[in-house]
């Protein structure tokens, strides 16, 4: 019996410390939480971690991808967790990784900001502690964080997909209340689109503030739109007519709303677009 009481009480410590340390883990998510393929789904939306949290008031996570401008530069990641809705979240944290069409761990992951992300287990990135503050103090607050990947050799072609799992939190210090959110993005390595009459373009800063620069992969002459769209499908102009340049630099109309948008440059026989968050 008391060798019986002795487990019992070593099980409750044990369980009580890793309880504790789940939904207040600021140094990062364990490897293996992205809810991708290969990680047969896992990730840190369970009782353990922090509950069972859905959408409710407009959040959402978003991967934006800067496409490289020759084959020996990375693909920058930008993910962006956020809400729309009128609650604020005061603390939010990330994990992601890359898989190719099988479920496996493909390329190289790359810190950008070491004070904002770490690297875990070599094939997946989370936050630091820093990392969990919101970028924005606005009532529609929004996380972000960054990181380079390079393709292995002779993926040219290939398709590769970017998990990333969110859980936006309120800093109680329990599991309530947080919500888990999670997307990912598919691309072809190699390719800035998967059509083969695109009009390859990088934009950057991404994310933007206030003025966004445009490079062409070669000099255009025809007549394109460049257009945003948001999220709920509303589209502002911001060029139309005749184009022959390779780069392009404009400033944002003063009035947009932060958030995730839309880039789109199309002509009368081609088109591209990419995600553009504007903060």
């Amino acid at each position: 019996m008391k060798q019986l009481i002795t487990i019992l009480g070593i099980v409750a410590v044990v369980f009580l410390i890793t309880g504790n340390l789940a939904h207040t883990n600021v140094t990062g998510a364990p490897a293996g939480k992205t809810g991708s393929p290969g990680d047969a789904g896992s990730s840190c939306d369970n009782p353990y971690c922090h509950g069972y949290g859905s959408q409710n008031s407009g959040e959402y996570v978003e991967i934006l991808v800067t496409l490289p401008l020759s084959s020996t530069d990375a693909y920058r990641v930008t993910v962006v967790a956020a809400n729309s809705g009128s609650f604020q979240y005061e603390k939010a944290g990330f994990q992601a990784c890359v898989e190719d069409a099988a479920g496996n761990k493909i390329g190289q992951i790359a810190i950008v900001d070491p004070t904002l992300t770490q690297i875990v287990e070599q094939d997946y990135i989370t936050h630091t502690s820093l990392g969990t503050a919101p970028s924005s103090q606005s009532v529609n607050s929004n996380h972000m964080w960054e990181f380079d990947w390079m393709p292995p050799a002779n993926f040219d072609g290939e398709e590769a997909t970017i998990y990333a799992a969110s859980m936006l939190t309120n800093n109680n210090g329990m599991s309530s209340g947080d919500v888990h959110v999670t997307t990912n993005y598919t691309f072809n390595v190699g390719f800035a689109l998967d059509e083969a009459d695109a009009i390859g373009f990088s934009v950057y800063p991404n994310p933007v503030e206030d003025e966004i620069h445009i490079s062409f992969g070669e000099a255009l002459d025809e007549n394109i739109a460049i257009i945003l769209y948001d999220l709920k499908g509303a589209e502002v102009v911001l060029f139309e007519g005749k184009f022959n340049q390779k780069e392009y630099s404009m400033m944002l109309p003063s009035n947009l709303a932060k958030g995730i948008y839309t880039l789109s440059v199309h002509s009368d026989l081609r088109h591209s677009s990419q995600k553009l968050f504007i903060r």
